[in-house]
């Protein structure tokens, strides 16, 4: 069996609570794993928040797009978090 795996950028670090809380509501909105249970050592990334997704060729197109959507969820919240401190 074919596996993608994705990973977004660094969206910020793991000792910034409003992230991380932002991080929690958005995986667990879109069903994303939020600890990246991966099977390769390559993708243990450290001090940092990101959104994991993985795939088969059969769904990318419907993974890809919840992983993009989440990013840009997380664009919208993070805007909205700094307009309001």
């Amino acid at each position: 069996m074919i596996r993608i795996y994705m990973y977004s950028n660094k969206l910020c670090s793991k000792s910034n609570e409003s992230g991380f809380k932002i991080h929690k509501e958005i995986s667990e909105k879109r069903w994303l794993p939020r600890k990246g249970r991966f099977t390769f050592s390559t993708y243990r990334l450290g001090l940092y928040l990101y959104f994991h997704e993985y795939s088969t060729p059969i769904n990318f197109k419907e993974h890809f797009l919840n992983i993009v959507s989440a990013i840009r969820e997380w664009d919208t919240a993070i805007k909205n978090h700094k307009k309001i401190m």
